[in-house]
């Protein structure tokens, strides 16, 4: 029996500015967004289009899907469970989206990209889902970025990393704001100091005065870093 179609994710693309593109950078939104929307989130925050000279970046729109904590149809990753007091992820409910990213992924390698100049991360639940995405299965890759989210205290990517070389994990950013009372930022320090202790190398930034959302401040930083793990060849 032939293999169940893998639906293509919709994407926004925001192409490089200057001379040749030699690096991705694929955000994904937070719950209820679309690649669309958190591009234009994005810019109304900047004042601009975040761009840079040598780097695409890749703004895919999950699939809709029921959501079971508010009781509607709408774009996300994943499910988390909420009879569970850690919150945990639903591994079932990202199979599917775990495949299709690596069909985004797949693209930028095709435009002549590899995978050690391709970042993922995103947005809260976006945020959470490209941690599963880079180390439980796509550790080629140059880092990931996880804003405004976190992975629960029992999440599988905690067990799937245990004992792996850490050199060859990849590079972690992390910003969290301080007066988020959406996603606890008790709740993100504590994924990344988890991860720290399995090996992962990364950087982690409170922002003052800012909640579940997105500033130019955290972007900034956040833009330093991608040019930091993605230097201009």
């Amino acid at each position: 029996m032939a293999a169940p179609k893998i639906a293509k994710l919709s994407t926004h693309i925001v192409h490089h500015t200057k001379g040749s593109c030699s690096g991705s950078v694929i955000f994904l939104h937070g719950e209820g967004q679309t690649g669309g929307s958190v591009r234009e989130t994005i810019r109304s925050v900047l004042g601009r289009e975040w761009a840079f000279p040598h780097v695409r970046v890749v703004y895919p729109t999950a699939e809709d899907r029921s959501d079971i904590v508010v009781g509607q149809v709408r774009h996300e990753w994943l499910h988390r469970d909420v009879d569970n007091p850690a919150f945990r992820e639903i591994l079932e409910s990202s199979h599917v989206t775990l495949l299709q990213l690596a069909k985004v992924m797949e693209a930028e390698v095709r435009h002549g990209i590899p995978r050690h100049r391709i970042l993922i991360g995103g947005f809260s639940m976006g945020g959470t889902m490209a941690l599963h995405v880079a180390y439980r299965f796509q550790r080629a890759l140059a880092g990931v970025f996880c804003l405004g989210g976190y992975l629960s205290s029992t999440s599988p990517v905690y067990e799937v990393i245990k004992g792996l070389d850490a050199a060859r994990l990849p590079a972690l950013f992390q910003a969290h704001g301080a007066n988020d009372i959406t996603v606890k930022e008790e709740s993100a320090s504590q994924t990344f100091a988890r991860l720290r202790e399995l090996g992962v190398n990364g950087e982690y930034h409170v922002i003052l005065n800012q909640g579940h959302e997105l500033s130019a401040e955290q972007l900034t930083l956040l833009s330093s870093w991608v040019e930091s793990m993605l230097p201009r060849e």
